[in-house]
């Protein structure tokens, strides 16, 4: 906090030093200290005289590429999963379960899915979203499917979908 402050008073200092303009500081109720080119009313602002030559370059962004861009100037993907639907039922003995995701709009190269169940990650795909597990614990699971760009980060996700599994019991076969 007190990093963005000085900073904030850096950039201030050099903007009016760049204008010869002036420039004003004061304290609220709270104690948080306030700049300004202007004096506040009822504030007990008081001026500030930078120093001739200060020169202050803001610190541009660091390539940070915009994550809720999409290709050719999309703004946003929409991720969901098809299959099962959800609080859907399974019945499979063998624990076997599929899930089938859909991403809108169509992504180009480069970009992968993640399906993570239980908040464990359980499989990648780079081809399309479509899982096949095995041997999956009967019960209740959590579902969610994830777009990943071309450096592995996230870049947008499904919603949550519960998922029933249920398979014959071991102690229920004697």
């Amino acid at each position: 906090m007190v990093v963005k402050r000085i900073a904030l008073l850096l950039c201030l200092l050099g903007a009016a030093t760049a204008h010869a303009g002036k420039l004003y500081t004061w304290k609220d109720a709270n104690g948080v200290v306030h700049y300004s080119d202007k004096p506040v009313q009822g504030n007990k602002a008081q001026q500030v005289q930078p120093k001739v030559g200060t020169n202050v370059i803001p610190r541009l962004n660091d390539g940070v590429i915009e994550t809720n861009k999409g290709p050719e100037g999309k703004t946003s993907f929409k991720v969901s999963i098809r299959s099962p639907h959800n609080e859907a039922t399974v019945r499979d003995n063998m624990g076997r379960l599929s899930v089938v995701g859909q991403v809108e709009p169509e992504i180009q190269d480069g970009y992968s899915y993640r399906l993570k169940v239980n908040d464990q990650v359980l499989g990648t795909s780079e081809d399309e979203p479509v899982f096949h597990l095995m041997n999956v614990n009967r019960g209740e699971h959590k579902l969610k499917l994830e777009l990943l760009d071309q450096r592995g980060k996230v870049i947008a996700s499904s919603p949550v979908r519960i998922i029933y599994l249920h398979r014959a019991s071991v102690l229920q076969a004697r």
